[in-house]
This record gives structure tokens, sequence and C-alpha cells, in this order.
């Protein structure tokens, strides 16, 4: 909902603040005007004429969830930064920080937050190393908690650019011999891969040439890849060593 007013500094401050939420050990001063505007959850939970209890108390608790992920999605509310944490001069590992943040903003019903933490999750899978990747897999595909299907897509995405890396690391090979259905997918997407890989070669064919230090070229099959020849032009000597190369169709004439 567009605001013509800056909200940012009314964030857990006494002033004008109506509903205190409660969540784990903590509580932060809010304004159910800010809540309900943004939240379809808090409005239908606290907004006007509602007849949960909530809608005409000064506490609202929420449960079950993480307390960090909580603090950024009401800093957000107020903010629209829910990565800017009081006190925190850099943040050291973010996986879990952005997963958490996107289920709180899934359970609470904030579509832009829920966008605005999944791309980062995202980035921070692709530039992750293996071992925490495949930590992270195993958290989220087989732990206790169940997880919306745009998290497991991401983990998905992120795995299956890396397959050929995965497949050599230990723990990864343990979760697909105890899960058939892992190991058919991983089969069936190097497969499609492979595929892919033999169409491009298909319009491709092998170029010989060598190129010598006065930028002469020579092209052709009879080149002998490995073989040195030698610049006829009179002020370039040096000798040419013959390249492979794989070219388009009609690319290289």
């Amino acid at each position: 909902m567009p605001r013509n007013f800056d909200v940012t500094g009314f964030f857990d401050q006494e002033a004008f603040s109506d509903v205190t939420v409660k969540f784990g050990t903590r509580e932060r001063k809010c304004h159910k005007m800010i809540l309900c505007s943004t939240s379809q959850y808090f409005n239908d939970l606290c907004g006007p004429g509602k007849s949960f209890a909530e809608s005409s108390q000064l506490v609202v608790e929420l449960k079950d969830d993480d307390e960090e992920a909580v603090e950024a999605m009401l800093r957000w509310l107020y903010t629209f930064d829910y990565e800017k944490r009081a006190g925190v001069e850099k943040q050291g590992p973010t996986l879990n920080f952005h997963l958490n943040v996107y289920v709180v903003s899934d359970k609470y019903l904030l579509a832009a937050l829920q966008e605005e933490s999944i791309n980062p999750l995202q980035s921070d899978l692709e530039a992750t190393e293996e071992d925490e990747l495949v930590a992270f897999i195993q958290e989220v595909c087989y732990g206790h908690q169940s997880f919306p299907q745009a998290v497991m897509d991401v983990v998905d995405k992120a795995r299956d650019g890396r397959l050929d890396v995965l497949l050599e690391h230990s723990a990864f090979r343990d979760m697909m011999l105890r899960d058939p259905e892992l190991c058919l997918s991983v089969v069936d997407k190097l497969q499609t891969k492979m595929n892919a890989k033999d169409g491009v070669m298909r319009d491709l064919v092998e170029k010989r040439y060598s190129k010598c230090v006065c930028k002469r070229e020579e092209l052709g099959d009879k080149l002998v890849p490995g073989t040195t020849y030698f610049c006829g032009k009179r002020n370039c000597s040096r000798p040419l060593a013959v390249k492979q190369c794989w070219v388009k169709r009609g690319a290289w004439v």
C-alpha cells in the first residue's frame, strides 16, 4: 500500500504505538495501521471490526517462528529493508537468514518480502561452497520442517547447476543412495544436458588453424594439430603451432 509519509522512524517506538508484537524472547512496539495495511494476515488478525481477541488487545504474540526473521520482517514493514540489522556491521553466512525471512513472509502473507528475500537466497546458493550447499540441501529436503515450493525450486536449481561437482561429493552421493527419486532426477538432468550438448556439437565443424606474430593465418583441414609450421613472410620467421577449434557450420570459411 503506498504511503504518503515516512514511517521508518516509528519502528519499535512508543510514539503512537497501539500494539506490541511478542515473538520468542523479544517484543517490538508496532502500529496496527502499518501491520494491517501491508499484511492480509495481520489485517485478519487485528484489523478493525475483526472478531479475533487480538483485534482489541494491545499485545499480539507470534509463535513458532525464527526470532531474527520476525525481527527482519517487522523492520521491513517500516523501512522496506529487512537486511539492515542494528548493531551488526558485517554478516556471516546468510543462507538460513534469507530462508527464514522467506518462510515468515510466506506465513504472514507478505508477497513483496517473499520476492525480495528469495532472490538473495538464490544468489547465495549459487555462490556458496559445495559443502555448505550439500548441507543446505540436506536441511531443506530431508529435515523435519516443510518449506514453500518456491524454496524447493531455488534449491533444485542450485543443485542442478552444479551436478558435475556435486557428484564427486561423498555426502551428496550418500544422499542419492538413500533417495531413489533424487537419483532418478539427477540421471534425467544429466541425460538432458548430454542431449543438449550433442545437439550443439551437430551444428559444429572442426577447423584447424595456425597464426604467427605477424598475424598471418592459415586455415585448412590438412594442417596437423601439434605440428609446427613456419611463416613464409620475409620479416617473420616465427614458428606457427597448429591448433584445433570447433565453429558453427559456414561461420568460418
